[in-house]
Formats: C-alpha cells, structure tokens, sequence
C-alpha cells in the first residue's frame, strides 16, 4: 500500500449468488461471487495512522486480463463499506455492488482508497489536497492483483502502494517563550497543485494525471508537538514553492523548498526548524511514508 513496502492481501473466493434486480441477476448467473479477507498488522489501523470508521468505503473494478477492458460494462467502482463492529472488514454495501468473477474468462482486480461516487468509465478518479483537515481522506491507495484469475483460483494476492507524498514541519524549540509563539501559528505553502486526477487501470504505473489549480495550502501547528503534517501531490524537483510561518503575534517568516528537494509518491519529506527570535530551517530529511500507514483489513 506504499512505494517501496506492500502490503499483500488475501483474497479468498466464495461461491454463492443471490439477485435484487435484473443486472444483479446477470452477474450472479456466473455463480462466482467474491469474499476478500486478510490482515497485516493491526486489523483495525487505518491506512492514515487512526482506526477504521463506520461506514469507510472502497472502489473495487474487475478487467479483463493482461487489459484495460472493463470485463463486464458495470463491473467498475463497486463500493464496498466497512461497518461497525467489524471494522477492517469490507463488504459490498449493497447487493447490486457485488463483483462475480465470471465463467471461461480470466480477470484482474485493481481497488482505492477512499472510495468517491460518480466514476465514469474512465475510471479517473478526482483527488483534491486543498482542505487538509482530514488527511485520512486524502491518503489516496491503489492495489492491484494482476492474475489471470478465474473460477479454479482460491486465493489473489493484492499489492497496495501510497500514490501521494507527505510532508512534515517540526519544530525543535525548548523554551516556554518559543513554544508559545507557535502556539495558534500556521505554515502557507504556495505554489503547489491541489487538484488531478488518478487513473484506475489495469497497471501498476503511475496513473496520476492532469494535475490543475495552483492554490495556497494552510496548515496548523499544532502546540502540543510542534508539528504540522500535509499530504500532496508528488512532484519533479525545481523551483517556485514557498513556506510562509504565521507566528501566533501576526509575524512572518518566508521560506524556500530548496530547488533540488522532489516529493516522492509513498515517502515523507520532514522539515525541521529551529531557534528563537528568528527560525531557521536547520535540516531535511526524505524517507519512505511507512509509520502512519500500518494497514489490516479484511474484504469481501
């Protein structure tokens, strides 16, 4: 589920169908339905670091192997939920989202997270960085479980990797008055895109693509550790970004991601500032994004 470190999945199949209306009875004559289980780590971590919600979804897509070829013209963007008292466990959220692995044909499996309504057939899914109030929501994840799959196979093994990039400001102050000044303070980035699309497809490239809207990204700091985390669009190295610290008495300071730094989908970029009348950026340190991710789940 991040660049550098997978996380295999389980995928167990079950048989058994059932229908609620005509298209549902179409898919469930395959009488091959999908249960997904499995668990790595701590079943009830999120992918952000916090426990699963009632109600988290997912989108699941079936193709055609070795293709982009949807299998069926509706076998895309199933949403499956996680619910209360079994967390980490999905299941279809209704009966008419359920996938079925098809007879005579092989598939593959490509799936999300955070599931969004309203996918076309172009499977490009939107993803938006503005409001970073609820990073869980913006930790976008992709797995795919290439096959062939078919009838005869009992389990799938799913890949996951971040396709995002965090970056983390810390602040090393120990005396009362500088903590205090960063008490109710804030970090503008400019210069980043906020808005693109990630194309779901049969691949494990990377699908992100038409990156637009250049917006302000305001963070808060928070008093208690001093730090302030985003999570953003990967980028080349260059120019044109620009950290600006609103100190809690109205004062600034303006500071500039060096040039040769690049955000790297699945890895986390730290900033650490320090000193007292005037802060410095003192070091930078670039890592795999591993530590808030720990994901168990179980699907189906």
């Amino acid at each position: 589920m991040k660049l550098n470190q997978l996380y295999i999945v389980a995928i167990s199949l079950l048989l058994g169908f059932s229908s609620c209306s005509d298209e549902f009875q179409q898919e469930s004559n395959v009488q091959q339905a999908v249960e997904i289980t499995g668990a790595v780590g701590d079943a009830s971590t999120r992918v952000s670091g916090t426990a699963w919600e009632d109600g988290d979804k997912i989108g699941v897509t079936l193709f055609n192997y070795n293709s982009s070829n949807l299998n069926l013209p509706s076998s895309y963007n199933r949403q499956y939920t996680t619910k209360s008292g079994e967390l980490g466990h999905f299941k279809p959220t209704t009966l008419n989202e359920t996938l079925f692995y098809p007879l005579g044909q092989e598939v593959s499996l490509a799936a999300y997270y955070p599931y969004q309504a309203g996918i076309d057939r172009t499977l490009k899914v939107p993803i938006n960085v503005a409001d970073q109030s609820n990073l869980g929501k913006l930790d976008f994840i992709v797995g795919y479980s290439a096959g062939p799959y078919s009838l005869n196979n009992t389990t799938i093994s799913m890949s996951f990797k971040r396709k995002m990039s965090m970056l983390r400001f810390r602040f090393a102050v120990t005396s009362d008055s500088d903590k205090a000044k960063l008490t109710g303070a804030t970090i503008t980035m400019t210069g980043m895109y906020t808005a693109g699309n990630y194309n779901i497809t049969n691949s494990d490239a990377d699908n992100m693509s038409e990156l637009s809207t250049i917006s302000d990204i305001t963070l808060n700091i928070d008093g208690t550790t001093l730090q302030a985390e985003a999570i953003v669009f990967p980028r080349a190295a260059g120019d044109g970004i620009t950290f600006t610290i609103t100190f809690n008495d109205n004062s600034t300071q303006l500071f500039y991601m060096p040039s040769d730094h690049a955000l790297r989908s699945g890895y986390r970029r730290t900033y650490t500032f320090s000193g007292s009348e005037n802060i410095t950026m003192v070091g930078s340190a670039l890592e795999p994004w591993t530590d808030k991710g720990d994901f168990g789940n179980t699907w189906e």
